[in-house]
């Protein structure tokens, strides 16, 4: 496996765990996003999730768009020499039914035992497609909210919302997410872009922050 040897070194109290969850397979901007986390040296790579696109699925096939994400990233590994710098996991095949039941998968199973591990770096998971297989996660153990933050690129703009491509592959787990922190929809708008500064997150507590979403959401 290639190390890439950079003129600098992030200092260890400065880096942070990563899982990226990516739809690999379904457009371009993903493959250069993913290269982008691997090369990144802050980063501590602990896991890639293969996403689904089923909604969307074209010449893949119902049901089969995990799989191509799952090859597109194995792919992408193999190209940069860098094939075992950390696990892989495919994630659901299929968008969940609803809000409150779980489908298990290699890729919720990951961020579930990455998230309970004991780790003084921080664990941050980005998702570059649908929620599905973090809403399952969450689902399965709850408590792991605590302990981990995600960043999503989906869901229209505040306050408005309206329809967008990854929200749209699976809105049962956009919401199950919300429900999670006992969050409705604009609340969750809110808590979203309340807590994507680290230095907010680092000052107040969670139970501070989701009372503070509440409070500013029934102002409006």
């Amino acid at each position: 496996m290639r190390k890439i040897k950079y003129k600098f070194e992030v200092p260890d109290a400065k880096k942070i765990r990563m899982i990226v969850h990516t739809d690999c397979k379904n457009e371009a901007d993903d493959q250069y996003a993913l290269v982008h986390h691997l090369l990144t040296p802050k980063f501590i790579m602990k896991g890639i999730v293969a996403g689904h696109f089923n909604r969307t699925s074209g010449k893949w096939g119902d049901g089969c768009t995990a799989q191509a994400s799952l090859l597109e990233v194995k792919k992408i590994l193999e190209l940069m020499d860098m094939e075992g710098i950390c696990p892989v996991a495919k994630g659901a095949e299929y968008p969940l039914d609803n809000e409150q039941e779980a489908v298990w998968s290699q890729g919720a199973q990951l961020i579930i035992d990455e998230a309970m591990r004991e780790d003084t770096h921080p664990l941050f998971v980005a998702v570059q497609g649908a929620l599905t297989d973090v809403a399952c996660a969450i689902l399965l153990k709850p408590e792991i909210c605590e302990r981990m933050t995600v960043i999503w690129i989906g869901g229209g703009a505040y306050p408005a919302g309206g329809w967008e491509f990854n929200v749209s592959q699976d809105i049962a787990a956009a919401n199950a997410e919300g429900e999670a922190l006992g969050l409705n929809a604009e609340e969750l708008a809110f808590y979203d872009a309340l807590t994507k500064p680290q230095a907010v997150k680092d000052f107040y507590e969670h139970e501070e922050l989701i009372a503070i979403t509440k409070e500013l959401t029934d102002l409006l």
